[in-house]
């Protein structure tokens, strides 16, 4: 127990919920200076408990609402991260990692841990030379490499990269070469 009644799970689970989401510390900071409550471990066990409902409540309405967290993993880095789950041994390293941090889910990331997965993941390795080549361009990189031909310099950069890799199509690439086809048009490089 914490001095004024509430236990340490409960201040703790507190102070977890309002570093993830920095504007729930507004929402308590409201709710100890409407009760003249000067800091956390003054709370009673009643209190503490209501504050821990108020706080989950209010980040619960605000991610429903598309609300991302000040603290929480952005949705860029949700998306690359599910882009770098191309086999098993990256898909077993993010278990682990959630495993590690008491997350069920990666949603439950903060920026500064998906950051961390992220670089982790870089570092496993992705497919070998002799399995990249066999999955077939994805949905989401035609769609991609569809939308940058607007004009006819990134058509023309396109062009010229289906006739280095032999190809007839965008449709045609394998996703490796997609990936290094939006690289390249990202960067500038072709």
């Amino acid at each position: 127990m914490t001095a004024g009644g509430s236990t340490k799970k409960q201040a703790a689970f507190i102070n977890k919920l309002i570093s993830q989401d920095i504007n729930l510390n507004e929402v308590l900071e409201k709710y100890l200076l409407h009760h003249n409550i000067g800091r956390i471990s003054d709370l009673s066990l009643k209190e503490a408990s209501e504050v821990i409902g108020i706080l989950k409540s209010s980040g619960e309405k605000r991610h429903s609402q598309g609300e991302a967290t000040v603290n929480g993993a952005s949705p860029k880095q949700l998306s690359f991260i599910h882009d770098l789950l191309v086999n098993g041994e990256r898909s077993s390293h993010v278990s682990v990692f959630l495993e590690a941090r008491g997350k069920k889910a990666l949603e439950e990331l903060s920026g500064p841990e998906a950051s961390d997965l992220i670089s982790d993941l870089k570092g496993v390795p992705a497919l070998d030379a002799e399995n990249r080549g066999s999955r077939p361009i994805s949905s989401r990189q035609l769609k991609f490499i569809n939308s940058m031909q607007k004009t006819d310099q990134i058509s023309e950069k396109v062009l010229r990269y289906l006739k280095k890799v032999r190809k007839g199509s965008v449709e045609e690439l394998y996703s490796w070469e997609a990936s290094d086809l939006i690289s390249s048009i990202r960067n500038r490089d072709l």
